[in-house]
């Protein structure tokens, strides 16, 4: 069953412990990049970072931003509600695949 909003979604990258949260303000200009190139260097890919005061031109959002959300083949498979990339792959395939009868 597919997640009904990005929301829900991150909550189970949170409940995975796939997700760091950043509470104090952040500029998009240049500071974020810095953060998300940081993280998806990281082993495995980082975490997804949830940027909860974003700040565009000096000012806040009343959005908050995620990145890295689907920056690891756990979290892919996590978007998906599946084990794992490869057996989303192999599902496509088998679809994919003509009958030989």
């Amino acid at each position: 069953m597919a997640y009904s909003s990005f929301g829900q979604f991150l909550q189970a990258l949170e409940k995975a412990g796939e997700l760091k949260r950043i509470r104090q303000p952040v500029a998009t200009e240049l500071e974020i990049t810095e953060l998300a190139d940081r993280e998806m260097k990281s082993a495995g890919g980082g975490k997804a970072l949830l940027i909860e005061q974003p700040t565009v031109n000096g000012r806040l959002s009343p959005f908050p931003l995620a990145i890295n959300a689907f920056g690891s083949d756990r979290r892919m498979a996590l978007s998906l509600e599946a084990p794992s990339v490869d057996a989303v792959a192999a599902e496509l395939a088998s679809l994919l695949k003509p009958n030989a009868d």
